[in-house]
């Protein structure tokens, strides 16, 4: 059997994808700002969006994909009022269905759907400690996706991010009596 360069240079991208994107999908989740959280797993969706394309996994990148356009969008339009954000949180679950659809791959699409609708509604609704459960609960959605495809990157990352979720939800939920708010200088995530 000849060796592969190929296949050896896409395995390392998919292994280098996968681990940037786990350190910027725990840091968002472990920090107390929503703000440094949506900016930093909506940066990381972009390279799990190229690990996912890279291991196969083509719901898993078309949803990452529609993930980084959502964590944009629920940044500007996550306070409280209006009709925006259910219209955009319902666009972008209708978005997840039609990519689920046409994407179609068993088990694996049905797992990355949910998780997707789920974090979308997260997105546009939930602060603090409850949007850290919601993340802790698409985790083990993402699971799904991770075991079908054999990617170990996924499931580190997953596990990371559980735990990571879950302490920042701890984190969060026992500082509750204070009230949540982002620091004064949300640009810098």
């Amino acid at each position: 059997m000849p060796f592969d360069l190929s296949a050896v240079a896409s395995a390392g991208f998919a292994h280098a994808t996968g681990g940037v994107a786990l350190a910027l999908t725990v840091s968002g989740l472990v920090h107390a700002s929503d703000q440094a959280l949506r900016w930093r797993t909506g940066l990381a969706a972009v390279l799990w969006a190229c690990h996912n394309a890279a291991i196969g996994a083509e719901t898993a990148a078309a949803v990452n994909l529609l993930t980084v356009v959502r964590q944009g969008t629920s940044m500007v339009f996550h306070e409280p009022g209006g009709r925006t954000r259910p219209v955009l949180c319902g666009t972008f679950i209708t978005l997840a269905v039609v990519l689920a659809v046409l994407t179609w791959e068993g088990v694996a699409t049905v797992a990355v759907l949910l998780a997707s609708m789920l974090t979308s509604y997260a997105m546009f609704y939930l602060r603090g400690h409850r949007l850290r459960t919601a993340m802790f609960v698409v985790s083990a959605l993402w699971l799904c996706n991770a075991l079908i495809h054999q990617s170990v990157e996924q499931v580190l990352s997953i596990a990371a991010t559980a735990t990571a979720s879950g302490y920042g939800a701890w984190r969060l939920k026992r500082h509750a009596r204070l009230p949540i708010s982002d620091p004064p200088h949300p640009t810098h995530p």
